[in-house]
């Protein structure tokens, strides 16, 4: 039980975060934002609404229990073994949302609309160190291999790893199609993260390197910018409502399903 609501409770505060990032992220097309279009943005936007103390405590809850919801599936998923580089996922969305839960802390303590670092400041003192070019590279190629398996399950829509799909036809097709759509804007955004990642890296230039907020705004003029933001927008969206409709049917980390427990329970 503690495990079930550990994952429905962090599943729904990670889609409210990534809605309320894309609303931002369209709004880079013609609105002027206060915020930045990611997710500490999308912090910051819920903190200014009336009841934004309220709804950010519930954020910052949701947000821990997304961080250990992780750290507990990378180290004790007993379904057939983790892969390596699903370890090491697992292990950055531990650290990611550890740091975006202090994030919303700080901002409701303290009232401040920033704090840690941003990627151009994250490049710039990598590049710095002796190492530091090939130690991007290497986190370059691991991006690349995030971005393929997102956009794959995007086109192809393999969504049941973790998920256990309704059994209402219609409601099926509505999760799958939001996690489809979701997860290609997820791949759309971490490829505009990385390009400049890669342009920075391979002219030892950290300013090069832009957040998805400066990226979208970067791209927005161009041709095809706007489709790309967009894309982004819509996508993150999306994914937010995947989130939260999905969050009961997640399996939790010890791999129960919801249809197991209730079998269980009868």
């Amino acid at each position: 039980m503690p495990l079930r609501w550990l994952t429905t409770t962090a599943w729904v505060a990670r889609g409210v975060v990534y809605a309320m990032a894309g609303l931002l992220a369209l709004a880079v097309l013609g609105l002027p934002a206060a915020e930045d279009a990611d997710q500490g943005g999308a912090l910051r936007a819920v903190a200014d609404l009336p009841a934004g103390p309220v709804l950010l405590v519930a954020l910052i809850v949701g947000l821990c229990a997304f961080a250990a919801h992780e750290a507990i599936a990378g180290v004790v998923a007993d379904a057939d073994g983790i892969e390596h580089l699903d370890r090491l996922g697992k292990a950055f969305g531990a650290v990611w949302y550890s740091l975006l839960a202090w994030s919303g802390l700080t901002l409701l303590l303290e009232r401040r609309s920033g704090s840690g670092w941003s990627v151009s400041e994250i490049v710039s003192t990598t590049l710095r160190h002796p190492l530091g070019r090939a130690v991007l590279i290497i986190a370059i190629a691991v991006l690349g291999v995030v971005i393929t398996r997102r956009a794959r399950k995007g086109i192809v829509g393999d969504l049941d790893d973790e998920v256990e799909m309704p059994s209402g036809p219609l409601a099926e097709r509505m999760l799958r199609l939001t996690g489809r759509v979701g997860e290609g804007g997820r791949a759309i955004s971490l490829a505009l993260v990385a390009a400049f990642v890669v342009i920075a890296t391979f002219r030892e230039s950290g300013a090069e390197a832009k957040s998805l907020d400066r990226a979208l705004r970067s791209v927005a003029d161009e041709p095809l910018g706007a489709v790309a933001v967009v894309a982004v927008g819509v996508g993150s969206i999306a994914y937010g409502l995947f989130s939260i409709g999905s969050a009961p049917l997640r399996r939790p980390p010890n791999g129960e399903t919801p249809l197991a427990r209730a079998t269980a329970g009868e």
